[in-house]
């Protein structure tokens, strides 16, 4: 079964695209143990650079070949400057001035393969306006949320409903106010984290799955995220599954981000389902192999061409689908 593509037929291949969320200065020390209480250790590498779902994602779309305006809420500090030109250098434009006295969000951030621990400092910003929603979603093909920023994306997604654009959300975290995103979006990619906080009475992954069904676009594409092991989706009465790619993982930060930003640009690709997920795991797993968003492909040919060679891992086994959502974390 195909996606229903009516929202997408004014959306070209290459699409301005509206990414709405969080944004943070990431350091991340690559490291294969932590160091001991009260002492050191040498990190074998150590980066600092533009972060958070909505930049990770970002970047991701914008080195696809689409033109991204990001809507996030920075601080005037230095953390602030450097996000905002590591996003910029991308060709990012950015809709929001530099909150004056504001702080921006950080994250220190320590790898390890598929493992990582974080220590992060959130900024102190107002919440994102929702501002002038037919300026921001003037010539707009697409409109992606990363969870954060309800307000602000709450109302792009209900406008862009009006305006006939694809949506898509990554579903990672459940907050309130976002209620009603299932109605609104083509693509709800959750965690088992974010179905258990929807769902806290469903019997096990495929109840909390079929719940986000009934709540969704009869013809979106819903599904759960398993990580490494790959995920389960549906788009109507089919069901689908895919498989993490194989690569040499260094840091998994933003291999998430980089998934729901390639189901994004497999949409406005117009690829089926099945397609879509399996891109969008080759730009995950590329995210993977270097700290941050460093080896995130350069164009859209580069991933065909990593999406052509590289294999996959074992498809995730179908008894996850009736693990109790505590058993399947």
């Amino acid at each position: 079964m195909e996606l229903d593509r009516t929202a997408l037929t004014r959306s070209p291949s290459h699409a301005r695209i509206l990414v709405i969320g969080h944004s943070c200065l990431d350091s991340i020390a690559l490291s294969p143990q932590a160091p001991p209480e009260d002492g050191k250790l040498q990190a074998s590498s150590i980066w600092c650079g533009s972060g958070g779902p909505a930049a990770n994602a970002a970047i991701a779309l914008s080195r696809m070949g689409h033109s991204v305006r990001l809507a996030t809420q920075l601080g005037d500090d230095d953390a602030g400057r450097l996000i905002a030109a590591g996003l910029q250098a991308e060709g990012i434009e950015l809709l929001c001035p530099a909150v004056s006295g504001g702080k921006s969000s950080q994250a220190q951030i320590r790898a390890r393969a598929a493992q990582r621990s974080v220590l992060w400092k959130r900024g102190q910003l107002p919440p994102l306006p929702a501002g002038d929603m037919q300026a921001w979603l003037d010539g707009v093909g697409l409109v992606y949320v990363d969870g954060h920023e309800v307000a602000a994306a709450s109302a792009a997604l209900r406008e862009a409903g009006r305006m006939g654009i694809a949506t898509v959300s990554d579903a990672g975290s459940l907050r309130d106010g976002a209620a009603e995103w299932p109605a609104l979006l083509d693509s709800c990619m959750a965690t088992v984290r974010w179905l258990a906080g929807r769902f806290p009475d469903a019997s096990s992954v495929t109840a909390a799955l079929d719940a986000l069904v009934r709540e969704a676009r009869p013809a979106a594409l819903v599904g759960v995220s398993m990580g490494e092991q790959g995920g389960f989706a549906r788009v109507g009465d089919e069901h689908l599954v895919w498989a993490a790619r194989k690569v040499g993982v260094v840091d998994s930060t933003v291999a998430g981000d980089a998934f729901h930003a390639g189901l994004a640009d497999a949409l406005l690709q117009e690829m089926e389902a099945q397609q879509a997920l399996d891109w969008a795991a080759t730009l995950a797993a590329a995210a993977c192999r270097g700290p941050g968003h460093t080896t995130l492909p350069r164009d859209r040919d580069q991933l065909a061409l990593w999406h052509g060679r590289w294999g996959y891992r074992e498809r995730p086994e179908p008894d996850l689908l009736d693990a109790p959502l505590n058993k399947a974390r």
